[in-house]
């Protein structure tokens, strides 16, 4: 694949790469970065993975689908609350009874493996598709904007389909783009079974995400002749199979559910055929650009400066891969913003080409390859590093009076939130903006941990009702009350009085940690 490089001369006359570099350069430092990079993620997603007691619906859909499958021993069928529930396929719930099979029991914990698995799996793919850019620096630093960003944390920290489809619609479009470069069997054949996994994993959205991506693409490239080939054709004909192999059983052994599928593949459109048992998320044509902030933080910030680069780049030339990653952000962006079913992790699969387009319009403007102001860098990190300063007496506060640690122990690890939060804003100063960006994600990261690890076992307990009848809680309860009486703003962060009614409706106690 011939790439095309902007180029300057050294003192010596030698010709560089200013934003690009040698595909097979893979350093020692590069993999002890990228190395670290996982491994800070690892412990962002598996540290107290089963800690946290359910409440999110879709999760407690998943769990109990699991365990009645589990437990009747037909994986074919899912059931919930006695009857069969058709409305996603069944990949995602065989990889969490794979894993309950393989450690030997079934909980919170290896319900939730799966996804962080998934997680840094996605992760994998960013350092590919640097591969496939040929820069190093810029597939690190996208690891890093997707590795601490809000939504991809708490969906590798959640038992649900989200990652799984993330995973394969991200893989399938990066092997069907490598086989439209270079045609190849072995690599379209990967493609297409990726893609049938993803709809085997989630539904309809994967069609967002990898033939209707793929075909804007080829149109806009001149090249959408190619679908007419019969290698394609063979090729799609084999991804539809592999995506439908389940509906199609479920369809001919199944009859009375016929109905039922078709009004659930129907629904994210918002036609609705007959009764169905999903929630309906209808939400305005604006949901995405006012909660793609908080949903996407910190990588939200870098949105304008991504837009603006795309923009100077007028898409990226028909060619070049990054045109392919615009076009996985911009399509589903706007097919989702155009129908009325709407929910955050709808925009999931979208977040590593994002991540990618954003790492490389920062170093656009850190080497100045493009005409573009710093400030469109510096300004989110300021901000990042004036979060983190205001967090870090939140942290200690919820650390000592949630997590009940140690007040040393609290007070230090706040202390460090403040410390990377003063040396990012020093390296803006000293114009080492990625630098400061850096310190920024790993600050990001602390505080992320400290939320999804000590505050939000206890915030989704209280909130779901199920920590009333924990034994832990009713040793503890008076302290609980005191703490409240004291404190009345953390009785309502913790959705406490919310809790009390849901404690009411929940019939049977999750169980523990693994």
């Amino acid at each position: 694949m011939n790439l095309t490089h902007q180029v300057y001369k050294t003192p010596t006359g030698e010709s560089r790469s200013m934003i690009q570099e040698p595909v097979n350069a893979f350093t020692h430092r590069f993999r002890l970065i990228a190395a670290g990079i996982f491994v800070v993620a690892a412990i962002l997603y598996f540290t107290a993975l089963g800690k946290t007691p359910l409440r999110v619906n879709a999760e407690i859909r998943c769990h109990d689908v699991i365990a009645n499958m589990l437990e009747r021993s037909d994986y074919i069928v899912p059931i919930y609350n006695g009857q069969p529930r058709f409305h996603k396929p069944p990949l995602f719930y065989w990889t969490v009874a794979a894993t309950s099979k393989l450690v030997g029991g079934f909980n919170l914990t290896t319900l939730r493996i799966p996804p962080a698995l998934f997680a840094l799996g996605v992760l994998g793919l960013i350092l590919w598709w640097g591969k496939i850019l040929g820069t190093q620096r810029e597939a690190l630093l996208a690891m890093a904007l997707l590795a601490t960003t809000y939504m991809f944390v708490l969906h590798a920290r959640r038992g649900s389909f989200e990652m799984l489809l993330t995973l394969l619609c991200n893989l399938s479009v990066l092997l069907l783009y490598l086989c439209v470069q270079k045609p190849s069997w072995l690599t379209g054949l990967g493609g297409t079974l990726a893609f049938g996994l993803a709809f085997l994993a989630k539904g309809t959205p994967a069609l967002l995400y990898v033939p209707l991506v793929l075909f804007v693409w080829l149109a806009l490239s001149h090249r959408l002749r190619m679908i007419f080939r019969w290698q394609v054709g063979t090729l799609a004909v084999v991804g539809i199979l592999i995506a439908i192999s389940w509906h199609l059983y479920v369809i001919a052994f199944r009859p009375e559910s016929r109905q039922t599928i078709f009004s659930e593949l129907l629904l994210p459109a918002g036609v609705k055929v007959g009764e169905t048992s999903s929630a309906q998320h209808r939400e305005a044509f604006y949901f995405y650009l006012v909660n793609i902030w908080r949903a996407a933080f910190p990588l939200s910030l870098l949105i304008p400066l991504t837009a603006f680069h795309v923009w100077h780049k007028r898409g990226y030339p028909p060619e070049r891969p990054e045109r392919l990653l615009v076009l996985m952000v911009v399509v589903p962006f706007l097919v989702f913003s155009s129908i009325p079913m709407k929910q955050d992790h709808y925009l999931l699969p979208a977040m590593p080409a994002l991540a990618l387009l954003s790492a490389r319009a920062i170093f656009d403007v850190i080497t100045q390859c493009a005409q573009l102001s710093r400030k469109w860098v510096t300004v989110p990190v300021l901000v990042t590093c004036i979060i983190l300063l205001i967090a870090s007496p939140v942290v200690v506060l919820g650390l000592v009076l949630v997590g009940d640690w140690l007040r040393i122990l609290a007070v230090m690890v706040g202390l460090l939130c403040a410390a990377l939060g003063v040396a990012g804003l020093l390296a803006l100063r000293r114009a080492a903006t990625l630098n400061g960006l850096g310190i920024a994600l790993i600050g990001t990261a602390l505080v992320f941990w400290c939320y999804f690890t000590v505050i939000r076992p206890v915030e989704d307990g209280f909130g779901s009702g199920r920590l009333f009848s924990d034994p832990t809680y009713l040793a503890q309860k008076e302290a609980w009350d005191q703490k409240f009486e004291r404190y009345p703003l953390l009785r309502k962060l913790l959705d406490v009085d919310r809790g009390l009614k849901r404690s009411k409706q929940i019939q049977k106690p999750v169980p523990d940690e693994w």
